[in-house]
Protein backbone atom coordinates (compact mmCIF):
# COMPACT_ATOMS: atom_id res chain seq x y z
CA UNK A 1 0.00 0.00 0.00
CA UNK A 2 1.09 3.69 -1.22
CA UNK A 3 1.78 6.06 1.57
CA UNK A 4 -0.85 9.30 1.13
CA UNK A 5 1.25 12.34 1.55
CA UNK A 6 -0.22 15.60 2.47
CA UNK A 7 0.86 18.50 1.00
CA UNK A 8 2.74 19.98 3.93
CA UNK A 9 4.68 16.87 4.40
CA UNK A 10 5.68 16.94 0.34
CA UNK A 11 6.61 20.73 0.72
CA UNK A 12 8.43 20.20 3.90
CA UNK A 13 10.40 17.06 1.77
CA UNK A 14 11.31 19.02 -0.74
CA UNK A 15 12.50 21.61 1.36
CA UNK A 16 14.83 19.13 2.89
CA UNK A 17 16.02 18.33 -0.34
CA UNK A 18 16.87 22.21 -1.60
CA UNK A 19 18.82 21.81 1.67
CA UNK A 20 20.73 19.40 1.64
CA UNK A 21 21.54 19.69 -2.33
CA UNK A 22 22.91 23.42 -1.08
CA UNK A 23 25.20 21.29 0.97
CA UNK A 24 26.28 19.43 -1.77
CA UNK A 25 24.83 16.27 -0.47
CA UNK A 26 22.83 15.13 -3.50
CA UNK A 27 22.71 11.26 -2.33
CA UNK A 28 20.64 12.73 1.02
CA UNK A 29 18.55 15.11 -1.02
CA UNK A 30 17.59 11.56 -2.84
CA UNK A 31 16.80 9.59 0.42
CA UNK A 32 14.19 13.07 1.05
CA UNK A 33 12.51 12.37 -1.91
CA UNK A 34 12.05 8.66 -2.40
CA UNK A 35 8.79 7.34 -1.89
CA UNK A 36 7.57 11.19 -2.04
CA UNK A 37 4.35 11.53 -4.51
CA UNK A 38 1.64 14.01 -4.98
CA UNK A 39 -0.16 14.90 -7.70
CA UNK A 40 -0.21 18.45 -7.34
CA UNK A 41 3.61 18.45 -6.61
CA UNK A 42 4.71 16.01 -9.46
CA UNK A 43 6.56 18.21 -11.16
CA UNK A 44 8.57 20.08 -8.38
CA UNK A 45 9.05 16.76 -6.65
CA UNK A 46 10.85 15.37 -10.59
CA UNK A 47 12.59 18.88 -11.01
CA UNK A 48 14.14 18.06 -7.41
CA UNK A 49 14.87 14.52 -8.69
CA UNK A 50 16.59 15.84 -11.50
CA UNK A 51 19.03 18.21 -9.75
CA UNK A 52 20.08 15.69 -7.14
CA UNK A 53 20.88 13.06 -10.12
CA UNK A 54 22.50 16.19 -12.13
CA UNK A 55 24.66 17.33 -9.16
CA UNK A 56 25.97 13.35 -8.80
CA UNK A 57 26.89 13.58 -12.47
CA UNK A 58 23.96 11.29 -13.52
CA UNK A 59 23.06 14.13 -16.79
CA UNK A 60 21.32 11.16 -18.57
CA UNK A 61 18.61 10.39 -15.83
CA UNK A 62 18.39 13.86 -15.00
CA UNK A 63 17.78 14.80 -18.50
CA UNK A 64 14.65 12.59 -18.79
CA UNK A 65 13.21 14.56 -15.36
CA UNK A 66 13.85 17.93 -16.32
CA UNK A 67 12.14 17.32 -19.84
CA UNK A 68 9.37 16.37 -18.25
CA UNK A 69 8.96 19.14 -16.17
CA UNK A 70 9.82 21.72 -18.97
CA UNK A 71 6.47 19.58 -20.96
CA UNK A 72 4.11 19.28 -18.02
CA UNK A 73 4.83 23.32 -16.93
CA UNK A 74 3.58 26.19 -19.39
CA UNK A 75 5.67 29.12 -20.29
CA UNK A 76 7.28 30.86 -18.47
CA UNK A 77 7.37 28.65 -15.40
CA UNK A 78 9.02 26.12 -17.86
CA UNK A 79 12.07 28.26 -18.01
CA UNK A 80 14.25 26.78 -15.19
CA UNK A 81 13.53 23.52 -16.57
CA UNK A 82 14.84 24.34 -19.87
CA UNK A 83 17.91 25.83 -18.82
CA UNK A 84 18.58 22.76 -17.09
CA UNK A 85 17.76 20.46 -20.12
CA UNK A 86 20.15 22.75 -21.86
CA UNK A 87 22.96 21.87 -19.10
CA UNK A 88 22.63 18.29 -19.32
CA UNK A 89 22.52 18.16 -22.88
CA UNK A 90 25.92 20.43 -22.68
CA UNK A 91 27.10 17.76 -20.06
CA UNK A 92 26.53 15.14 -22.94
CA UNK A 93 28.27 16.67 -25.53
CA UNK A 94 24.85 17.56 -27.13
CA UNK A 95 25.91 21.35 -27.93
CA UNK A 96 23.25 22.13 -30.67
CA UNK A 97 20.64 20.33 -28.63
CA UNK A 98 21.35 22.44 -25.81
CA UNK A 99 21.60 25.83 -27.79
CA UNK A 100 17.74 24.49 -28.83
CA UNK A 101 16.68 24.31 -25.32
CA UNK A 102 18.34 27.32 -24.69
CA UNK A 103 15.90 28.70 -27.28
CA UNK A 104 12.68 26.79 -25.34
CA UNK A 105 13.59 28.59 -22.32
CA UNK A 106 13.31 32.26 -23.91
CA UNK A 107 10.48 31.41 -25.02
CA UNK A 108 10.92 30.14 -28.18
CA UNK A 109 7.79 27.24 -29.33
CA UNK A 110 9.63 23.54 -29.07
CA UNK A 111 10.55 22.52 -32.24
CA UNK A 112 9.88 25.94 -33.99
CA UNK A 113 13.40 27.01 -33.56
CA UNK A 114 16.29 24.76 -34.82
CA UNK A 115 20.09 25.90 -34.57
CA UNK A 116 22.87 25.09 -36.77
CA UNK A 117 25.83 24.70 -35.34
CA UNK A 118 28.63 26.19 -37.85
CA UNK A 119 32.31 25.93 -37.02
CA UNK A 120 34.67 28.33 -38.40
CA UNK A 121 38.24 27.90 -38.96
CA UNK A 122 40.60 31.12 -39.25
CA UNK A 123 43.08 30.49 -41.39
CA UNK A 124 46.85 30.88 -41.10
CA UNK A 125 49.26 32.45 -43.98
CA UNK A 126 51.50 29.69 -45.40
CA UNK A 127 54.10 30.48 -43.03
CA UNK A 128 52.43 29.45 -39.93
CA UNK A 129 52.17 32.80 -38.65
CA UNK A 130 49.22 35.51 -38.04
CA UNK A 131 49.66 38.42 -40.21
CA UNK A 132 49.81 41.10 -37.67
CA UNK A 133 48.50 44.20 -40.24
CA UNK A 134 50.47 46.22 -42.50
CA UNK A 135 54.07 45.67 -42.63
CA UNK A 136 56.19 48.32 -42.53
CA UNK A 137 58.59 48.87 -45.71
CA UNK A 138 61.90 47.76 -45.10
CA UNK A 139 63.53 50.20 -47.46
CA UNK A 140 62.11 53.57 -45.69
CA UNK A 141 64.75 55.77 -44.40
CA UNK A 142 64.64 57.69 -41.10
Amino acid sequence: MTKSWHPVQVARRLEEAAGYLELGLPERALERLQGVSHPEFGPAIAFMRAWALAAQGEHGKALGLFRQVAQQLPAPWNRPAWHAVARCLEATGQTVAAANALACARGANQGAVKIKLVLVRKRRPRNGKPSSGPSESSNSKP
